[in-house]
């Protein structure tokens, strides 16, 4: 056989030619995720109990309670600081689902403005749930029970916060073709958590003496059914 037909075999062999490889991931995205594990390692080192109380929290009523009666000072610290973490990694996770959907976002790119929207956007929900949530107590007197709530919110979205990191983590490192099963797998995480701070939430109100499941069913409606919607239509129309 001649050489000219040895190289045509080898061309209609089935080997695939190296390829390049197509960076979609920005480098500060990469600083992002360090900035949050430092301040995860600064929680447990210098927080040490009060980090392993909030995640326990997230399991027992009873811990959650004798939380929200201690008032500890150093508990709102380190609560404040997993909370920053939980928005930082949350838009960092809805930006990597906007870059690999192509989300077209009306005068943002796809650079670091586009994920300090999302920051933003997840730090104004959650502030302005908290602000609600105390109007709310303030006009039906229920402090305490509230209090005790806003606790569950923001420690269910501290350890959903948890969970997103390695997931981040993987899509923005892992360079495989099976982004959209860990976008799906965290979503599905998210609605499970989600669907968890609501039973929690109910259990707080049945505890209430002058509970009403009328009242509990348009908060229900209003404060977390309607958002949700609109959320999720919103995210159709990308």
């Amino acid at each position: 056989r001649s050489l000219c037909d040895w190289s045509s075999d080898v061309c209609s062999s089935d080997l695939e030619l190296p390829q390049q490889l197509k960076k979609t991931n920005p480098d500060w995205l990469f600083l992002i995720l360090i900035m949050v594990l430092g301040m995860l390692t600064y929680l447990r080192v210098f927080y040490r109990k009060n980090f392993f109380q909030i995640i326990a929290a997230c399991f027992n009523n009873n811990l959650t309670n004798q939380i929200v009666r201690d008032e500890n000072l150093l508990m709102q610290r380190a609560s404040v600081m997993l909370n920053i973490s939980f928005s930082i990694i949350a838009a960092a996770f809805i930006y990597l689902v906007s870059i690999h959907y192509e989300w077209s976002l009306d005068g943002m790119d796809t650079g670091f403005i586009r994920f300090i929207f999302f920051a933003l956007v997840v730090s104004a929900v959650f502030t302005l749930k908290f602000l609600v949530l105390r109007f709310c107590a303030y006009l039906f007197n229920l402090g305490r029970e509230m209090s005790t709530y806003i606790f569950n919110v923001f420690i269910i979205n501290n350890l959903l916060g948890l969970i997103l990191i390695p997931v981040v983590a993987l899509i923005l490192f892992g360079n495989f073709p099976g982004t959209s099963t860990m976008i799906y797998l965290a979503l599905s995480v998210a609605a499970i958590t989600y669907l968890y701070r609501i039973g929690r939430g109910i259990l707080i109100a049945t505890t209430y003496p002058g509970f009403s499941p009328f009242y509990l069913f348009l908060y229900l409606c209003a404060l977390e059914i309607a958002p949700l919607l609109v959320l999720v239509r919103l995210v159709s129309k990308q």
